[in-house]
């Protein structure tokens, strides 16, 4: 379904200003209230796991196993929609921490996790170089084949400055381009 959105805070010359309509129409992601996206605050784990159960197209209610989901919370079907599916395993000790900002690295995981939900195919990035940033050796372990698929795929792309900033937090934004992309160059 696309039905044509727009925010107030989302400028034609934005760089992000394509992105955010593309998903924004697509009922993908919504906005913060009173006309606006909010596009340059940080995006927490409860944000990124109800926008892949929506993408998902799964309508169905899925039960929660984290500790620090609150029964009733807004991102408790997708919580547990995406624990279920491989999509997140938490942060350890039962917990999810909903709250938590998310890093460009976790994006690219939990992106990574859902193509492979997906059976998409995974393979872009196997032989994708990313050493040519000069962050690239600040990627965590658990997260660096995804930030290489990420790359490979044309998901993730470097800043101005050639880096990849693997740590950095990941604004509503940055998903928002991120995911148009993966929804372009994967999920075809």
């Amino acid at each position: 379904t696309y039905n044509p959105v727009s925010f107030g805070d989302v400028p034609a010359a934005e760089w992000h200003h394509d992105a955010v309509n593309f998903i924004a129409a697509r009922r993908i992601v919504t906005g913060t209230g009173n006309g606006k996206f909010s596009p340059d605050i940080g995006a927490t784990r409860a944000m990124l796991v109800t926008v892949l159960h929506r993408l998902s197209g799964d309508s169905g209610s899925h039960k929660n196993s984290f500790s620090d989901v609150l029964s009733g919370a807004w991102y408790e079907s997708a919580a547990g929609w995406a624990a279920a599916n491989s999509i997140v395993s938490g942060v350890g000790g039962g917990l999810f921490a909903p709250d938590k900002g998310i890093t460009r690295e976790q994006l690219a995981v939990m992106l990574y996790n859902y193509a492979k939900f997906k059976d998409y195919n995974v393979s872009a990035g196997e032989d994708t170089n990313i050493l040519s940033y000069s962050d690239a050796l600040s990627i965590s372990d658990y997260a660096y084949t995804a930030m290489q698929w990420a790359c490979g795929a044309g998901i993730v792309k470097g800043d101005t400055k050639g880096r990849l900033n693997p740590q950095g937090a990941a604004t509503r934004a940055e998903i928002a381009a991120m995911l148009e992309r993966f929804i372009r160059n994967v999920a075809k």
